[in-house]
């Protein structure tokens, strides 16, 4: 009999820690992490990561970049302006970070500008064209303003990066190793696989 599992990571500079549960809950999230992280939580826009205590939080910005991208094609002017100018804002974020880390920019220049680079995403949001912004972008536009505060979280704590790349990239050895050796669903060839890490 098959049993499905799902494995979660949570990494910081010093250690990865692995996870085997049943379900994505937001109840095996508070398991990997305790009811009272102090940390700095990036991760994607998975409603478990929501109820999650944490100092801050900083969502995924490849994620969001990467369901931008995906309305350059779109057939709606709208859909592709939006996703231009936000796209643009973006990138200006992250090159100011690598700017500060390049010691080109003081932290102090860094808090600023993530004031104007929030200033100029609501504006944006709320400057739709005169038919309004086309379904894809609205639907971008209200996961934006959901998880507002936590898009240039590492502006503030730029010790953060602005994606979760380091936490996918520790589960692809674990998964490729599952593949090759066992059936993904069998619940023994899970549980093999982690205990060989």
């Amino acid at each position: 009999m098959a049993y499905a599992h799902w494995l979660w990571v949570a990494t910081s500079d010093q250690v990865c820690v692995l996870l085997l549960a049943p379900t994505r809950s937001a109840a095996e999230l508070k398991q990997l992490l305790g009811e009272n992280f102090e940390g700095i939580l990036s991760s994607d826009c998975f409603s478990a990561y929501n109820p999650q205590s944490a100092t801050a939080k900083q969502k995924c910005l490849t994620h969001l970049e990467r369901d931008l991208r995906a309305l350059e094609t779109s057939r709606f002017a709208g859909n592709r302006d939006f996703s231009s100018q936000v796209s643009d804002i973006l990138k200006s974020a992250r090159l100011a970070h690598r700017d500060y880390h390049s010691g080109q920019l003081s932290l102090e220049q860094l808090h600023a500008l993530r004031l104007q680079f929030e200033f100029q995403l609501q504006a944006i949001l709320d400057n739709p064209p005169p038919t309004g912004w086309p379904a894809d972008a609205q639907r971008l536009r209200q996961r934006i303003y959901k998880y507002w505060s936590d898009w240039f979280t590492f502006l503030s704590h730029p010790e953060v990066k602005p994606d979760n790349n380091d936490a996918e990239r520790a589960l692809r050895p674990v998964v490729v190793h599952r593949m090759r050796q066992w059936h993904r669903q069998k619940r023994l060839g899970c549980q093999i696989s982690c205990s060989d890490v």
